[in-house]
């Protein structure tokens, strides 16, 4: 039985593959944006946090990846004030003096989620329009 054979040859094929090359190896890298992101979710977060000592806000920290923003408080100490077991405290209200729940991550976050995503589409178009395409 004979088969068919169909040879089809692309005028610039090579010139998109390399477009495309270099946007699949720059696009997971967007550090810029995120951390543009923690920036903003700090100073939200600042202000969102319980007042009562000040040492809650002052446990604000952020950090900043290719793929992610992360804010956390506290650092899991039992006896400083900003330690872990206390952010916790005021997050779910379980303070000995009856504190109501203040879930102020939780604010912080949703604050800024409009402009974190508006952020990552305008890097991600800018590595696009960097490789070409």
């Amino acid at each position: 039985m004979a088969g068919i054979k169909i040879d089809v040859d692309l005028d610039g094929k090579d010139e998109i593959v390399a477009k495309l090359t270099k946007f699949a190896a720059t696009s997971r890298q967007l550090k810029p944006a995120f951390q543009q992101i923690t920036s903003r979710a700090m100073v939200t977060g600042r202000f969102q946090a319980p007042r009562y000592g000040g040492k809650t806000r002052a446990s604000l920290k952020g950090k900043a990846s290719n793929l992610k923003s992360h804010l956390s408080a506290g650092n899991g100490s039992y006896n400083s004030h900003g330690g872990g077991i206390y952010v916790e405290m005021n997050h779910a209200g379980t303070r000995w003096d009856g504190q109501a729940p203040n879930p102020w991550l939780y604010r912080t976050l949703n604050a800024n989620r409009t402009f974190a995503v508006q952020r990552v589409r305008r890097e991600i178009i800018r590595k696009k329009d960097e490789a070409g395409l």
